[in-house]
């Protein structure tokens, strides 16, 4: 039995989340995106165009850097081009990528139509540059590596399912019960269907930055799972 096959025939509501342990994750580059926006800030204090280019072109290794990071440590889908990328950013839940978006464009219109950015457009892409490295920073300092998915009026009694985290290649051990015990046990690796709902769930849920409750993230990656695929 999958998890899909599962939640379609639990009969109890699931609606608490519970992380029940958690890990970092190793950043898998030599240099930290952090380090790239050290450098945009210091290319901003010759305030010409000399240091407004530099900064924007660091800027965006900056963005780069902590895009392919994410990618890499979760064992994303890879990608070759930017916004594709993004896209696999923004499936996780992560962050919404029209800023960023809007940002390569502005980078693009440099590399390719040699428009000279101006100090405020350049600011700007610093700052949100900054904010996506910070808030998706999170992600290598608390990553559940174990949590569960269950009804809360039988806390305790073993019902839902738990997803146990391998580290070494992101497979996910899940273990799905029912009140009267332990219902089956399988693996789910990076690229199935079920992998990026969980991974989205665990995100959301943990860094309680959401406008959705646990109870809609639970619901929302129940339908996830659940529907007819492609």
């Amino acid at each position: 039995m999958r998890l899909k096959e599962f939640l379609i025939n639990y009969k109890q509501p699931l609606d608490c989340y519970e992380r029940m342990s958690f890990t970092d994750l190793e950043f898998p580059f030599e240099i930290h995106a952090q380090y790239f926006l050290n450098i945009a800030e210091e290319d901003l204090s010759t305030n010409d165009l000399r240091g407004n280019i530099n900064a924007l072109t660091n800027a965006k290794r900056a963005i780069d850097c902590q895009v392919e990071a994410i990618i890499e440590v979760l064992s994303l889908k890879k990608a070759k081009q930017f916004p594709a990328k993004l896209e696999k950013i923004n499936e996780i839940g992560l962050v919404a990528p029209r800023i960023l978006k809007r940002l390569n464009k502005l980078r693009n219109a440099l590399e390719h139509d040699f428009v000279s950015p101006s100090r405020d457009e350049v600011e700007d892409f610093i700052d949100v540059a900054s904010l996506f490295i910070e808030l998706s920073n999170g992600l290598f300092r608390m990553y559940a590596w174990q949590f569960a998915v269950y009804d809360k009026r039988t806390y305790g009694d073993n019902s839902g399912f738990q997803v146990n985290l391998n580290r070494d290649d992101n497979t996910m051990e899940i273990n799905m019960y029912k009140t009267n015990g332990k219902v089956a046990t399988y693996v789910v690796r990076p690229g199935e269907h079920e992998y990026i709902p969980l991974v989205k769930l665990a995100i959301k849920t943990d860094w309680g930055d959401s406008i959705e409750t646990d109870e809609q993230l639970i619901q929302n990656m129940i339908q996830n799972i659940t529907l007819p695929q492609a």
